[in-house]
């Protein structure tokens, strides 16, 4: 005869659950470079642009900077002072 018994009798269960109301959006590339931009008014290459965005992915970046200077969000100049490289500045 096998009697059955409580193992841990006065254990204390917790509820446990995901609260999901506090998910964060991810921030798009467009805004990160928004973003960037507004901090160097002085415009900044593209790869500066990728750094200080914190935009991995080269490609990416090229893409969505020719979008926006198709729609005239940004500009690109050259450098005052070497003239050959080429800035992007918000066009405010």
């Amino acid at each position: 005869m096998v009697t059955s018994k409580i193992i841990r009798a006065k254990k204390k269960t917790l509820v446990n659950y995901i609260d999901t109301s506090t998910r964060f959006k991810k921030m798009s590339t467009r805004d990160k470079i928004i973003e960037a931009l507004k901090k160097y008014d002085r415009g900044l290459p593209l790869m500066g642009i990728a750094d200080k965005a914190n935009v991995s992915s080269g490609g990416n970046i090229h893409q969505t900077i020719k979008f926006m200077m198709k729609s005239k969000e940004v500009i690109k100049e050259s450098c005052p002072h070497c003239n050959a490289t080429d800035l992007y500045k918000l066009n405010i």
